[in-house]
């Protein structure tokens, strides 16, 4: 049976729509932002080098350093976990009330402001928790590892598509599959660079509070470059980077009092309902929607997918967008 070039088109679409659901069916949406990440950081900092060099060769440069970024980071953690495993191994825990006399000794010298009055209490409401939420955390944990190994194996694919340089091919259903992918790309492109401006207006504000608010009324946070670092970094991340760094946030903060951490717990709240705005506003123009299209659209995909389809919903939107115009 053969098909016309329409009747193969419209095959493409079918199969490009079916891999789009099947990403959440799946659970596969950290494993497709890794590898789409990864992927257009490579063409874009290669694009540098093109100038220079054969264009393969700047793309292999830049895996290169790329992987090199992350050996570092891996080797790094190994190092901080063997750090923590021989301080333990010295601490000579030998049972459950050493261990919970040295994290309330700890807790009591990093967050002096807790009401924990005795051990026993730390020791009676640990235990509790851990009986109230055994299967909760079981499965918090195998989620979390799973979401670990897709990120990782979306980036060694993100990875291997950037070495691919040439695409022709003489199969019409491959060239149309290929033209699908491509358009996805370029609204994922549109969407990060959306995504980078509203992580820059997160830091500036995130900035203000800890470098000049903070300071005029004799409050001084640790770690601030670190801090607006990661606000900057997580902020790449549309909707939970956001939250994920806010959780750093709250936590250092409690180091210098229960107030000061009360105090940011209130302005990152502030921060993150109008980063909502921010993706309606900014990416929308991106995308060349209206603010309410993008807004629903987001609303929809929050219901039916979860958080995971809040932060697909710009990219999937601005793709038929895209698909549209051809």
């Amino acid at each position: 049976m053969f098909f016309n070039h329409f009747q193969i088109r419209i095959i493409s679409y079918l199969l490009i729509t079916i891999f789009m659901i099947l990403i959440f069916i799946l659970n596969l949406f950290p494993c497709f932002i890794s590898g789409f990440l990864t992927y257009e950081f490579i063409i874009l900092f290669s694009r540098f080098l093109e100038p220079l060099i054969n264009k393969k060769i700047s793309r292999y440069i830049i895996i290169f350093i790329i992987i090199l970024i992350f050996l570092i980071i891996i080797i790094l953690l190994i190092y901080k976990i063997f750090i923590y495993i021989n301080l333990i191994k010295f601490i000579k825990i030998k049972n459950i009330d050493n261990f919970l006399s040295y994290i309330y000794e700890k807790i009591i010298y990093n967050i002096p402001n807790i009401y924990l009055k005795e051990v026993y209490i730390l020791k009676k409401y640990f235990l509790f928790l851990i009986k109230k939420n055994i299967y909760n955390t079981k499965y918090f944990i195998q989620n979390f590892f799973h979401i670990i190994f897709n990120i990782f194996i979306g980036f060694i694919i993100g990875l291997i598509i950037s070495t691919n340089i040439n695409y022709n091919s003489n199969n019409y259903l491959k060239i149309q599959c290929l033209k699908r992918l491509n358009n996805l790309s370029i609204a994922f492109k549109n969407v990060i660079i959306s995504q980078i401006k509203i992580s820059i207006i997160n830091t500036l504000l995130t900035s203000i509070i800890i470098i000049v608010f903070f300071p005029i009324f004799g409050i001084n946070l640790i770690y601030k470059n670190f801090l607006i670092l990661i606000t900057f970094i997580f902020g790449l991340i549309p909707i939970i980077g956001n939250i994920i760094s806010n959780i750093i946030i709250i936590f250092i903060s409690l180091y210098t009092s229960v107030k000061v951490s009360f105090i940011m717990l209130i302005y990152l709240i502030f921060i993150h309902k109008l980063e909502y705005f921010l993706n309606v506003k900014i990416i929308g123009n991106k995308i060349n929607s209206k603010s309410w299209e993008l807004l629903l659209i987001m609303i929809i995909f929050k219901e039916i997918f979860g958080l995971s389809g809040l932060i697909a919903a710009p990219i999937y939107y601005s793709y038929v967008k895209t698909e549209l115009k051809f």
